[in-house]
């Protein structure tokens, strides 16, 4: 007997909100004031506070439901498991899910950007970008603590697990004097 869709989704749902409750207090507060930030920026430049004119139902929502997201992915960003770390890659879906945030609860300007009768999809679309955002981020941390799980009990690395063509969103710097001497063979 087959399972239905809604009951497939609903697995795959639970596995990273089970993962929201395994975060760390540090996690936690980064995604409250990235998405207090996040909420904050997204009123202020899109006046709804200000406004004179009326704000659309569904402006509202929206604007907490992606600050949310976005303070989540942020959150993500601090403690990744290694091999998880954040590259610049990371960044164009959320980025992306912001800005079309930004453009369709923006109430500010005398001609909008766009129609007022596309701005709900505009923003439903926004938000579709900042969940698959945070889903990528959290499925490439699950697949790096698993891979050193397998290789702490003996199996063999699978390959293709990180990304190889993007860089590090956070390169480490080193000093030149921290650098060990190439033809130093005295140390370990």
């Amino acid at each position: 007997m087959t399972r239905s869709s809604a009951a497939r989704l609903a697995d795959r749902a639970r596995i990273p909100l089970a993962e929201l409750r395994s975060w760390p207090r540090s996690r936690g507060w980064t995604a409250a004031v990235a998405g207090v930030g996040a909420a904050a920026l997204l009123l202020a430049t899109g006046g709804l506070v200000t406004s004179a004119t009326s704000v659309p139902w569904w402006a509202w929502p929206v604007i907490a439901a992606g600050a949310l997201l976005f303070g989540l992915v942020v959150a993500t960003f601090r403690g990744a498991p290694v091999g998880a770390e954040p590259v610049v890659c990371d960044l164009r879906w959320p980025v992306l899910g912001f800005v079309g945030l930004s453009l369709a609860t923006e109430q500010v300007s005398a001609v909008p950007m766009i129609d007022p009768l596309v701005r709900p999809v505009v923003a439903l679309a926004a938000i579709a970008l900042l969940v698959y955002g945070l889903v990528d981020r959290m499925s490439r941390e699950r697949r790096m603590i698993a891979e050193r799980r397998r290789l702490e009990a003996g199996g063999e690395s699978v390959e293709g697990l990180t990304c190889t063509t993007c860089r590090p969103l956070f390169p480490a710097h080193r000093s030149a004097s921290a650098a060990p001497a190439a033809d130093d063979l005295t140390r370990p």
